[in-house]
């Protein structure tokens, strides 16, 4: 296999960075601790959700948890397209338990200014930049039982109507896929 002289020119630049990843692989390199530098975990919040890729019974629901003082910006968004929802309330639902279940959820990433900083990695030395900015999650499901949503029409309408906020510089939006574990 050829290789370019480009490849051989950034492996010589990255050498140092894989001999410091190797050394903290072995233990040689450490991390600094950062526990308990975050606060405390915000309040979480029940949801109910009907979850595409399993069938329950009718009136049966899964409950799913989103941080109450971040993830509420997202609620509505979800609500507001078609044939997915977040239910808040039980109502006359009964909730199961599906170990091994992980609900679908969209992942919000907001910037107004796009103010970004130059990071140095612990690991590898190697900087990088860091954008500050909030990040906020919340899980969805179908409409209700018999709705037909497909998870990728749907999280793609979320993500349309969230990326169409003006007054956002940096809007990532990604889909962290639904997953049931046996």
């Amino acid at each position: 296999m050829a290789r370019r002289y480009s490849d051989i020119i950034n492996s010589a630049r990255l050498r140092p960075a894989l001999d410091r990843y190797v050394q903290y692989l072995e233990g040689a390199v450490t991390r600094p601790s950062r526990i308990n530098t975050q606060g405390d975990r915000a309040a979480v919040n029940p949801v109910f959700i009907y979850p595409f890729g399993l069938d329950l019974a009718t009136n049966q629901v899964i409950t799913a948890f989103y941080s109450t003082t971040r993830d509420n910006v997202l609620v509505p968004f979800i609500n507001a397209v078609t044939g997915i929802n977040v239910d808040t309330t039980l109502g006359s639902n009964t909730p199961v338990e599906r170990p091994g279940f992980r609900a679908a959820r969209v992942v919000w990433f907001r910037n107004a200014t796009k103010t970004k900083t130059v990071g140095t990695s612990d690991v590898t030395g190697l900087q990088y930049l860091k954008y500050a900015g909030t990040r906020s999650s919340c899980p969805f499901g179908r409409d209700d039982a018999t709705s037909p949503a497909d998870m990728f029409d749907a999280f793609s309408s979320v993500k349309t109507a969230l990326k169409a906020q003006q007054n956002l510089a940096v809007n990532r939006v990604s889909l962290t896929k639904e997953s049931f574990k046996y």
